[in-house]
């Protein structure tokens, strides 16, 4: 079979610092690269790497779908503009019409076609991994494995079911670990979280010797890094982030056991990684938005430069008040709710939480607000542009505290969401006599994942209730349903 690598729109090669990106970046979408000729040397695997981030952030998968909109118009109480049948599908679940099969087919055929790209990478790694240096080798081999594994769990937490020790005999999407012409037979939820756990465990000890951990002399990398390939790893996936997937990926798994392995993780990237909290004292000095880092870039984990965001997120994300599509939370969602009035009080407890006085913007005449962490502009400072995150310190705290209340230490859990909350602003802590852990933790996942469609996964792994009563969503609402093509064409079952 005639192996072809495909490559997603113009993009410079400046993203990773690497001088390395003719090949894979002089033409357009339309362009194949014969793998055998490009993953013969270095600067190919450098460049097919390069390429499957640029993949990743395509408005079908990471770009926008899997992140900011259809995942995050899924899963938060957004308010719903008119009968805008962009928005129903996804607000009111309605996954069986016409744009929503048509969706589904694109995000589903998108996350295949990276992992494809990527066991491409991985199989000519093995083929040509003896031209490569090994630490080279290891690296890349180990963010192949992480970028794998991540891209396969999303896929599961998207068209699968919540509980996998329940369910764990019935069948879920393909793990895909080659590339071949042959179709990967779907396997119960038994056996691909075995393919999942084993990508990670192999994926960590690839990257044992990662730079971006601090233990590695950055010195060792030297002679390796001359192009400055390896540079900025915190962009890319690096260990923290692998095991930031791991702690992920054990909770959702939610066996005590797993529990215990997630609890760990966590906290080894709490204790070591290379995460910063904002510096939110120069980050309110700055009132240039332009020049303020609304993401908070360094908290992230594992990030992507969606090339273009500007123009996707144009009248969704960065709106004005007159903007119709705009992405909005109500009023009452905001301040009934996420950031309520302590009883009998004219305060607002979270006033000085920055999710709340500076990411959300009142719009309808401050009936409702616009959240603004994904700001573009054509003069946004080049280090923050076109960044989404995909992992964050700021989890972790939030995995733990999970942890300790499914323990029943409430009081333990609220001081990990305290941390969080420190660092957004907020001078009150919680009360442990009176405050309830996860009443809290949740409030704290729509406040802190506005924009990255990570409440999604929360209300489908726990079964709770959304507290904005108007924004009723059950863990059934947000299984996507396979695409048409896969159930008639491809034979493919799906177990609900």
């Amino acid at each position: 079979m005639k192996i072809k690598i495909w490559y997603i729109g113009i993009v410079t090669c400046m993203m990773f610092m690497t001088t390395a990106c003719n090949d894979w970046l002089e033409t357009t979408s339309e362009t194949q690269v014969e793998a055998s000729d490009l993953l013969n040397s270095e600067d190919g695997f450098k460049d097919a790497i390069i390429g499957v981030y640029i993949n990743m952030g395509s408005e079908d998968a990471y770009g926008k779908n899997y992140t900011w909109f259809a995942n995050d118009l899924a899963g938060s109480p957004y308010k719903i503009q008119g009968t805008l049948a962009e928005y129903e599908v996804w607000q009111k679940h309605r996954y069986s019409t016409v744009r929503g099969y048509a969706t589904f087919k694109k995000m589903w055929a998108r996350s295949y076609n990276v992992i494809a790209n990527v066991n491409e990478i991985l199989t000519y790694l093995e083929k040509n991994g003896s031209k490569l240096d090994s630490r080279v080798y290891n690296l890349m081999k180990g963010e192949m494995l992480g970028i794998r594994a991540f891209v396969h769990f999303d896929l599961l937490r998207m068209f699968g079911l919540p509980d996998w020790v329940a369910n764990a005999d019935k069948y879920t999407v393909p793990y895909v670990t080659a590339f071949t012409k042959e179709q990967t037979p779907q396997r119960t939820y038994k056996a691909t979280a075995e393919l999942l756990f084993e990508d990670i465990k192999n994926a960590l000890a690839c990257l044992e010797k990662d730079p971006a951990r601090k233990e590695v002399s950055e010195s060792d990398y030297e002679d390796i890094n001359l192009d400055g390939f390896w540079d900025d790893r915190g962009k890319r996936m690096n260990y923290y982030a692998v095991e930031a997937l791991a702690a992920r990926v054990c909770m959702w798994e939610g066996s005590d056991e797993r529990l215990e392995e997630a609890l760990g993780y966590a906290q080894d990237v709490i204790d070591h990684s290379f995460a910063e909290w904002i510096d939110l004292e120069a980050f309110l000095a700055t009132s240039v938005n332009d020049y303020r880092d609304w993401t908070f870039s360094t908290e992230h984990l594992f990030s992507l430069e969606v090339m273009g965001l500007t123009d996707l997120t144009q009248g969704y994300l960065l709106v004005t008040s007159t903007d119709y599509q705009g992405i909005k939370l109500s009023e009452d969602a905001v301040l009934e709710v996420l950031f309520k009035l302590y009883e009998g009080s004219e305060i607002l407890p979270s006033a000085n939480d920055v999710r709340y006085n500076t990411l959300l913007v009142p719009v309808d005449g401050g009936a409702a607000y616009n959240c603004r962490k994904l700001y573009q502009s054509d003069n946004y400072n080049r280090n923050y542009r076109n960044r989404i995150p995909m992992m964050k310190i700021s989890e972790m705290y939030y995995i733990a505290a999970e942890y300790y209340i499914n323990k029943g230490l409430n009081d333990k859990a609220l001081s990990m969401l305290d941390i969080v909350r420190e660092h957004r602003g907020v001078i009150e802590t919680y009360d442990p006599l009176t405050a309830d852990a996860r009443e809290e933790l949740t409030l704290e996942y729509i406040r802190e994942f506005m924009s990255e469609g990570q409440t999604f996964y929360y209300w489908k792994r726990t079964g709770i209730a959304c507290p904005v009563t108007e924004f009723e969503v059950s863990p059934e609402d947000l299984i996507y349903l396979y695409p048409q093509e896969e159930v008639s064409e491809g034979g493919r079952h799906q177990d609900l």
